[in-house]
């Protein structure tokens, strides 16, 4: 990344310093994380810093193994930018060289900061002069903060987002570990477990992350951001059964969720998301839709919201306006590649009927490190099968097989497209090509 030429040994005296603080205390894996990305960046290979290379280089991982091999990449990343942010809000930790992971990439950003800088009061009275973004703003509105500043919204761009907020939302976490540790803890679990959501076909992942959001709950019951991510959980789970009584089960646990999110936060995005996909996983594509839409408007920079929003066009079968919102974020950062906007880009254009796109865009995918799963080989197969090109088609099919053996690809499809005419045509193509169902 390009950013200002500073002092290497300054750097790397402040890096020994986070290092050695009680924040990373113990905490060898971040540690390693932390120094690895801050020496690729000195010695100019920052552009290069991605959840891939970190994964190989300092993990071992490979990205082509397992379900999602560098999920812990991206979970280690969110720690280490938590902790970071924990450390300089401490006014001993107020240096003039600062160390930042800014979310959406893993390059570290250098700051110099001057010596009246490090000196002005971390009070809850100098909010009033900061900027904060719309969903930093419900945040502190949902645990009565409001009070303790006058706050001034500007549109600001992601890029400035990203420079900018890094310590306003250190300043935020100051505020909500006055008003209470636990409201901390609770915000702090909600964006963890916000980020662990895909892909959203394992059901493991689905259950664990789901479970962060419960504890965020339990933690702080008048937060609205752990009620939307559970609710979203639910929903997807629910979209992912074929009728039943537990897939009814998972759909009023969603739709309880949503609404409690929107009584406590009406106006936020991420609220107003999970409404939608509670909508989407009762079949009601049109009321989906219109909420989704509506929570773009709310925040049509949350990168999140735009996610599901894609996800929700794609399963309802608008497949233009699947790749419409999905198309200008891919490949777009780290945290666009985290989420699934390639992969359901790819997914529609298949629809489309251009497949070679769905083939490039899953290759992208994978050579990436972007989330991949059976449905990522499944409409690989079937792509190759659509252009007679039977040898990838046999071997995707096959990678299928080894990969997720026990995966029920055919009953996920015909549950989860809401047409199941839609399911049925790559069903079919699939078996046309081999392929056998272990879904029945």
């Amino acid at each position: 990344m390009s950013q200002t030429v500073f002092d290497q040994s300054e750097v790397l005296e402040e890096l020994q310093t986070i290092l050695a603080s009680t924040e990373l205390a113990g905490a060898i894996r971040l540690q390693s994380f932390l120094r690895y990305v801050t020496e690729e960046e000195l010695a100019g290979r920052g552009s290069f810093i991605r959840a891939k290379t970190i994964g190989e280089d300092l993990y071992g991982l490979l990205s082509n193994k397992g379900d999602d091999p560098l999920a812990v990449v991206r979970v280690d990343a969110g720690r280490l930018r938590r902790r970071l942010e924990i450390y300089y809000s401490k006014s001993d930790n107020l240096r003039t060289i600062r160390i930042y992971i800014d979310t959406g990439g893993y390059s570290p950003r250098f700051e110099q900061i001057s010596p009246k800088m490090t000196e002005v009061s971390s009070d809850a009275s100098h909010f009033g002069s900061s900027l904060f973004s719309k969903r930093r703003l419900y945040a502190l509105a949902s645990v009565g903060c409001v009070a303790l500043f006058i706050a001034v919204v500007f549109g600001v761009n992601s890029q400035q987002k990203n420079m900018d907020n890094v310590a306003t939302d250190a300043a935020i976490r100051q505020a909500l570990f006055s008003a209470s540790p636990a409201k901390l803890q609770a915000k702090n679990l909600s964006d963890e477990a916000r980020d662990l959501m895909f892909p959203a076909v394992d059901r493991k992942r689905l259950i664990a992350t789901l479970d962060l959001f419960e504890q965020s709950i339990k933690l702080d019951d008048e937060y609205y951001a752990g009620f939307a991510g559970a609710g979203q959980i639910y929903a997807m789970m629910a979209s992912q059964m074929p009728p039943s009584s537990k897939r009814d089960t998972f759909l009023l646990q969603a739709q309880e969720m949503a609404e409690r999110a929107v009584d406590l936060a009406p106006s936020a995005s991420w609220a107003q998301s999970s409404m939608a996909m509670a909508a989407f996983a009762g079949k009601d594509c049109n009321e989906a839709l219109k909420i989704s839409k509506r929570a773009i408007s709310l925040d049509p920079g949350d990168i999140y919201t735009l996610n599901f929003d894609g996800i929700i066009s794609l399963f309802c079968g608008d497949f233009d306006r699947a790749v419409q919102v999905t198309a200008p974020w891919i490949g777009k950062s780290e945290l666009a590649e985290r989420l699934i906007f390639r992969n359901v880009a790819a997914t529609a254009e298949y629809h489309r009927g251009n497949f070679q796109d769905t083939i490039d865009l899953y290759t992208a995918a994978i050579n990436e490190g972007d989330p991949v799963g059976a449905l990522t080989l499944a409409y690989l197969a079937a792509a190759h099968a659509k252009l007679n090109r039977n040898s990838q088609t046999k071997r995707n099919i096959e990678l299928l097989n080894e990969a997720w053996p026990t995966f029920p690809l055919e009953q996920f499809l015909m549950s989860v497209y809401t047409d199941q005419s839609i399911a049925s045509d790559i069903i079919t193509t699939l078996k046309e090509a081999g392929w056998k169902s272990s879904s029945r």
